[in-house]
């Protein structure tokens, strides 16, 4: 991969081989790690040299330096009991998960050296994606997402998952359609995450004993699209507090839209969601979408696939990322050949029903006051243009979930005051990448669906930020 920090751009869409990314086989380890996370070992041949420069919110910028060691592990390599073992081949419908460990820290006996000051990251993928997002793609400032998030916190250690059965964490085989459509959803997506966290890695030893059954305090979710879907399921059900979402593909179901319709009046006598009563009734374009795709994905082929993927491809990466059209030239034709790759004859069925249940949406009847309340917790980057995920349905997203916890409230339901107070801040906490005062969007100046993510140092920096504000906090007390 840092063979390509020197090289011109090309045209055409390469083979993600073309960026020195290899297929591996998954490699099963006889001898299962114990202890989770700190049972992990890094080897000193697994070094990487890296070197860039960061920049703060002021602008300015600094240049770094520095080796950092990776770990490829499988969830199968870790000391779990038969029935933690039926629950990810049988429940999830896993053949494994594929995880990619980074830090910049080892002990002398070459441990990772885990400890609880040390936060952890988890970086989740979106749809037809897979690690390599955030562990390959060489940025405007000649570092991948990974080895920015080393820069900013030298003590982190990063976990890139492949994940819903995208990369090499794939659905059992055989497996019926209608069980992989069920098992592949935003909300299995966060199952398979969790586990990975709390059970594989065992994160949540860390936590107080009044703490032992919640998410752990020390972990950093950053998702993106369908894994940003996937990072605001894991903060509402599962309560963890440091979760930032990147033009998160949540959207409502039709039943939801419909309870829109007939709720209007709700948020017009809320004063504080005045502000996203504007925004109903922006789903259109999105209803069109899915009869589309439910025509189209009945007879899927694996050239049919990647022909509409050359199609959408523009749409899709954009045609800017970071504004420097050299460097955005080649990371879009890296982003494309690793979507590219995925599209492939076994990986048909999970393109398919994974497309489907994001476009199907996400039924927020469901979800309880307090999950909403846990909305706290989530911060939300996307672009004003976002070819997927458009500012415009992430706002008709939030409005439903705002509806719900309002109606709740009026009804006088325990615990819906403080979910309708987090979902109304919520919307008020979307931050658009580069927006400015006076500044004006033009529709030309669409920049993809990669843009919020990989765009500036934004994310990044809000990551950190968050991964430490009780640490900042404290400090802030103390002072």
């Amino acid at each position: 991969m840092k063979n390509t920090r020197e090289e011109e751009p090309r045209d055409e869409i390469l083979s993600v081989g073309d960026f020195d990314k290899s297929r591996r086989e998954s490699i099963i380890s006889e001898e299962k790690i114990k202890g989770g996370l700190s049972g992990i070992e890094l080897s000193e041949g697994s070094k990487k040299p890296c070197k860039g420069k960061i920049t703060d919110e002021s602008g300015n910028v600094t240049e770094v330096e520095f080796d950092y060691y990776h770990s490829e592990q499988n969830a199968l390599n870790f000391e779990l009991s038969d029935k933690e073992k039926i629950f990810l081949n049988r429940d999830l419908t896993l053949q494994d998960i594929k995880f990619h460990v980074y830090s910049r820290e080892k002990d002398d006996d070459g441990s990772i050296g885990d400890r609880p000051d040390r936060k952890v990251y988890l970086l989740l993928h979106g749809w037809t994606a897979t690690h390599a997002i955030y562990t390959d793609v060489i940025r405007h400032n000649d570092l991948t997402m990974v080895e920015e998030i080393l820069a900013r916190d030298p003590s982190a250690i990063i976990v890139v998952p492949d994940g819903n059965g995208f990369g090499e964490s794939r659905f059992n085989k055989d497996t019926q359609r209608r069980t992989v459509y069920d098992k592949s959803s935003p909300e299995y997506y966060a199952m398979q995450m969790q586990f990975l966290a709390g059970t594989v890695l065992k994160l949540d030893e860390y936590n107080d004993e009044s703490k032992v059954n919640e998410a752990s305090d020390r972990v950093a979710i950053l998702g993106h699209s369908m894994g940003g879907a996937a990072a605001m399921i894991m903060a509402t059900r599962w309560g963890y507090k440091n979760c930032l979402a990147s033009a998160p593909a949540l959207f409502p179901t039709t039943e939801n839209e419909q309870y829109m319709k007939s709720h209007q009046d709700i948020l017009r006598k809320n004063k504080a969601a005045e502000r996203l009563y504007r925004f109903l009734g922006s789903s259109v374009k999105l209803a069109g979408y899915v009869e589309k795709l439910k025509g189209f994905m009945s007879s899927l082929s694996e050239l049919a696939v990647k022909q509409t993927f050359y199609v959408i491809g523009k749409e899709l990466m954009g045609r800017k990322i970071s504004g420097d059209p050299k460097k955005d030239k080649t990371m879009l034709q890296h982003l494309g050949a690793i979507h590219v790759d995925e599209l492939t004859t076994d990986k048909l069925l999970t393109v398919s029903t994974t497309v489907l249940n994001l476009m199907n949406g996400v039924d927020f009847s469901e979800w309880t006051m307090q999950e909403i309340a846990n909305l706290e917790n989530v911060d939300i980057i996307c672009g004003k243009f976002d070819t997927l995920v458009p500012w415009e349905e992430l706002m008709f997203t939030l409005t439903t979930i705002s509806a719900y916890a309002l109606d709740a409230k009026n009804a006088g339901v325990p615990g819906a005051e403080e979910a309708s107070e987090a979902a109304v801040k919520l919307v008020q906490r979307v931050e658009i990448p580069g927006l400015v005062e006076g500044e004006k969007y033009e529709k030309e100046d669409d920049s993809g669906h990669y843009r919020a993510l990989l765009g500036d140092e934004t994310v990044t920096r809000k990551l950190f930020s968050i991964s430490h504000k009780n640490t900042l906090q404290t400090q802030i007390n103390t002072e």
